[in-house]
């Protein structure tokens, strides 16, 4: 899904989920860390802070960190410190049309996701979906996940996207979270936008 870059608050932290087709590798993006996820209690602030090879600033190509950046994000409130990092992106062709009838041949931008819950005195445990990720185009484009998906799609896992099911201090989660680009858009930047700030890995 293509829009224009608008600011979006989320109340959990990002993740995977399922369609029909196959996939084969088009284009190599620069590979990092695994993958793994993380997520709060709905309409808690977070505060975030980047690790020292990071820099904790809202979006902006000339201030995103390298892929494989971690951030950690902690809501005192809500007593949960979760880290979060891009960790690769590459793109796919579809060799089939999949679920959200996408057409063989449709392009797919694949991002690697990793989060690691740290802290958990809400006793709730941390969802994971896939809503706080997205990727940007250096003419101000947003696109977001796919709508509907299958494992046979992808060359790897994905990314859970389901918060019901939950994590606790220790977990970590990893996976690919796929977006369709349209047109000749190329993304430059993946953004994780969640209650307290928006962070953004530079691609490339």
């Amino acid at each position: 899904m293509r829009r224009l870059i608008v600011p979006v608050i989320v109340a959990g932290l990002a993740a995977a989920g399922c369609s029909s087709g196959h996939g084969t590798l088009e284009a190599g993006g620069s590979p990092s860390a695994s993958p793994v996820a993380a997520q709060h209690s709905p309409s808690v602030p977070v505060l975030a802070s980047a690790s020292p090879s990071a820099s904790a600033s809202p979006s902006q190509d000339d201030t995103a960190a390298p892929l494989g950046t971690e951030y950690t994000f902690d809501d005192t409130s809500g007593g949960v410190t979760v880290k979060v990092t891009a960790t690769s992106y590459r793109t796919i062709k579809l060799t089939g049309e999949n679920q959200e009838l996408l057409p063989a041949g449709a392009r797919i931008g694949l991002i690697g996701v990793r989060m690691c819950v740290v802290r958990d005195t809400s006793g709730n445990g941390v969802g994971l979906t896939w809503e706080p990720w997205s990727l940007l185009t250096a003419q101000g484009e947003q696109y977001t996940p796919v709508g509907a998906y299958g494992t046979s799609d992808w060359p790897g896992p994905l990314y859970p996207n389901d918060e019901s099911l939950t994590y606790r201090p220790g977990d970590c989660r990893s996976g690919l979270i796929p977006v369709h680009i349209t047109g000749g858009d190329v993304p430059t930047t993946v953004e994780y936008n969640t209650q307290g700030g928006v962070y953004d890995w530079r691609i490339g």
